[in-house]
């Protein structure tokens, strides 16, 4: 899957080019809600996509001084640890009702 977030990143960049301080905002509030968004998308759908996703936005958060994505995509990996545990404990008690 194309990431979807790197317009954004362009965007902000030509933003800082151009010393433009509105859109350097807007960009950048946009860009961190692609990445929050696509992540709690992905994190459902494709292990993948997700984990592409996940260091492309700490890759962002570095680069362009963000704190904010880094904190919301912690917060995204702790809400799936459970799930995952879930996930993996549901399987065997599956196998077992079906008496595989």
């Amino acid at each position: 899957m194309a990431n979807p977030c790197r317009q954004w990143e362009g965007k902000l960049e030509q933003a800082v080019k151009a010393n433009n301080a509105a859109n350097q905002l807007k960009f950048k509030e946009k860009l961190v809600e692609c990445i929050v968004y696509t992540a709690r998308l992905m994190i459902r759908e494709d292990e993948d996509a997700y984990r592409d996703i996940v260091n492309y936005g700490m890759e962002v958060a570095k680069k362009y001084n963000i704190p904010e994505v880094e904190y919301h995509l912690k917060v995204i990996e702790a809400e799936a640890k459970p799930k995952a545990t879930e996930a993996k404990e549901s399987k065997p008690s599956e196998a077992k009702a079906t008496g595989q």
